[in-house]
């Protein structure tokens, strides 16, 4: 990304992504303007994760490439919408977290499609991951 891609977004700004820790040159833009459509179709303000873009420990290989993004939505938590919202704007590797207080999520565009789920352990720091089952009506 440019200074100047900021321009074309509604919902996200310079500043946002470099509280992450990421250089706005290493971002995709095409990641950050799905995300922007995104937010825009749910209502719901978006939060970037520290560390959670080109920044931080990641076994995603998404992340350093910049086309990665680990947000959350405080304690909106209708996680199903955000799924389908997040597919519909090109969105194809979404990881869904529960912390034990709000949901988290993993939004990344790839040449591989992939869903999990994961969810802190209780008293410790380990997550523990899974696939993600839907039911194919609901799509």
């Amino acid at each position: 990304m440019t200074e100047y891609d900021f321009d074309k977004l509604i919902y996200f700004s310079k500043k946002e992504v470099e509280a992450t820790g990421a250089k706005i040159e290493d971002v995709s833009f095409s990641s950050l303007d799905a995300l922007d459509d995104m937010r825009n179709l749910l209502g719901e303000p978006i939060n970037l994760i520290k560390n959670g873009m080109t920044t931080g420990q990641h076994k995603s290989d998404g992340h350093p490439k910049g086309v990665a993004i680990d947000c959350h939505m405080g304690l909106y938590e209708d996680y199903y919408n955000v799924f389908k919202v997040a597919l519909s704007v090109g969105f194809n590797r979404i990881g869904i977290y529960w912390n034990g207080s709000m949901y988290s999520y993993h939004l990344e565009i790839s040449d591989k499609t992939s869903f999990w789920t994961g969810s802190k352990n209780p008293g410790d720091k380990n997550w523990t991951y899974g696939p993600l089952v839907l039911d194919p009506k609901d799509m």
